[in-house]
């Protein structure tokens, strides 16, 4: 019983570090995803949507 106790609970923890580091790893690639996303709409979308054709004739001229 004592090795049973023992191998479980390393087998637990072996399985809960390797789904902790893919679950970062993907939570990581997504945060920085949706950060690139966000900052393209507050730097182009946002702009273009407050200053409306502004925007447009400030880049013809």
């Amino acid at each position: 019983m004592d090795q049973v106790e023992l191998e479980s609970p390393d087998r637990q923890q072996m399985h809960w570090d390797a789904g902790d580091d893919g679950i970062n790893l993907v939570t990581v690639v997504i945060m920085l995803l949706v950060l690139l996303g966000f900052v393209a709409l507050m730097f182009w979308i946002v702009p273009t949507w407050f200053a409306g054709g502004n925007v447009n004739v400030t880049i013809r001229n």
